[in-house]
């Protein structure tokens, strides 16, 4: 990838994810990224096919970092593995949360979704969720299987965790307001409770 388009990428996944599509401007993008403003329509051929390759960016990066999860071995793994895998695959979705893109795929994630129109774009995402989601689930499951557990409050559970990953993603410049909500151990206290399952 060019410099260039991967300048233009970069400054792209950051207003997209502080401002919405409309409010965003070609010459924002290409300011930031300290560009000619016709190198969107080089690279992207325009506003449009560059968020569409922002929303592509921002997921295909989740799906490389879990997919370097070997998680084949779980099912043969003895508890204190199993919980080790489970956890690096939980540790993987905070990272993605609250590094430097967590932010803006958080945010896009969110407006594309609730957002009436733009079908191929909540496609995009519906498709990014559900790996998201499918991917912890079915280890935890296998996890749960292992200890005996009842799992049937596991979609729960998930809800809980991928809600304070959003919370923790979009509201880093609020400490307060987040310190109310939740302690200074916040993720540790959540792969916790992750893992407090009845038997």
């Amino acid at each position: 990838m060019s410099k260039v388009r991967q300048k233009i990428l970069k400054a792209g996944i950051k207003f997209f994810g502080d401002i919405p599509y409309d409010k965003v401007s070609v010459e924002d993008i290409t300011n930031l990224a300290q560009v000619n403003i016709s190198s969107v329509s080089y690279y992207f051929g325009g506003k449009e096919n560059l968020y569409k390759e922002v929303i592509n960016s921002l997921n295909q990066a989740v799906i490389d970092q879990l997919s370097k999860i070997d998680v084949s071995s779980l099912a043969s793994a003895n508890l204190h593995d199993a919980r080790l895998l489970v956890t690096q695959v939980m540790d993987e979705l905070h990272y993605l949360c609250v590094s430097s893109d967590g932010r803006s795929r958080v945010n896009i994630f969110l407006r594309e979704i609730t957002s009436i129109g733009n079908d191929e774009c909540k496609n995009l995402f519906s498709r990014h969720v559900e790996f998201s989601y499918n991917f912890p689930k079915s280890a935890l499951i296998i996890y749960y299987k292992k200890l005996g557990a009842n799992i049937d409050a596991l979609e729960f559970r998930l809800t809980v965790f991928f809600s304070v990953l959003k919370d923790l993603a979009t509201n880093p410049q609020k400490p307060t307001q987040i310190k109310n909500i939740y302690n200074d151990d916040t993720y540790a206290n959540l792969v916790n409770f992750m893992f407090e399952v009845n038997q």
